[in-house]
């Protein structure tokens, strides 16, 4: 094992590529299987980025990146090198590698949800950004929310919205300082009718919820 990660280290100082792939993982999924303390830090600072574990993970001995890190000593170096492959991934719509970083303990960044949804990114991407709980109510400086910018796309993204909706978005939020809904905001700007309508009927249950409470 000794001489093994002595060549493995020797390979990515010559410039082998950190993210190789062979059975099922990359050599990042591989070093934390092995528990290869030294290897994992080494390839996270080559830009090495886990894959989601396969769905047998339990049996072929799946570690998290995140918790192994933070075990063994490196654990903001993890996140710090984590959420920059993070932001990389999303950009370049590339879902398995998000969704990978996600599984294992990066945080779902709210400003890369934001991003995401106002360059009009891929929809897998945001989805899973949602699903490890990133802010579906994230709003920018001005404070514009994530739901205004993707309704105001209009036809093009009902199923954003519809997903934003579906996570906890809230369109009575006011928008900005004019004290109007995002709903408001959205029926005045007279948008697809898609999307106005998945609006009113998530307010509704909102509503009816706000009264039997």
């Amino acid at each position: 094992m000794r001489a093994a990660l002595k060549v493995v280290h020797e390979l990515l100082r010559r410039g082998a590529d950190p993210n190789t792939r062979r059975h099922g993982g990359t050599v990042l999924n591989h070093a934390l299987r092995l528990k290869q303390a030294p290897l994992v830090q080494r390839l996270l600072r080559e830009g090495a980025y886990p894959h989601p574990p396969p769905k047998d993970s339990a049996a072929r001995g799946a570690v998290e990146l995140a918790a192994f890190a933070r075990g063994n000593g490196f654990g903001d170096e993890a996140i710090h090198c984590m959420r920059r492959a993070l932001w990389a991934a999303g950009k370049a719509d590339d879902q398995r590698t998000l969704r990978g970083l996600l599984v294992h303990g990066c945080p779902a960044e709210k400003e890369l949800l934001f991003t995401l949804v106002r360059q009009r990114r891929s929809l897998a991407c945001i989805q899973a950004l949602l699903r490890f709980r990133a802010d579906p109510n994230v709003a920018d400086s001005l404070g514009t929310h994530v739901l205004t910018i993707a309704a105001l796309q209009g036809e093009a993204s009902v199923q954003v919205v519809r997903s934003l909706l579906h996570a906890g978005a809230d369109p009575l939020r006011p928008e900005g300082s004019e004290g109007s809904s995002i709903l408001e905001v959205a029926r005045g700007q007279e948008l697809a009718p898609e999307v106005t309508r998945l609006m009113e009927e998530y307010a509704e249950r909102a509503q009816a919820r706000s009264r039997a409470a």
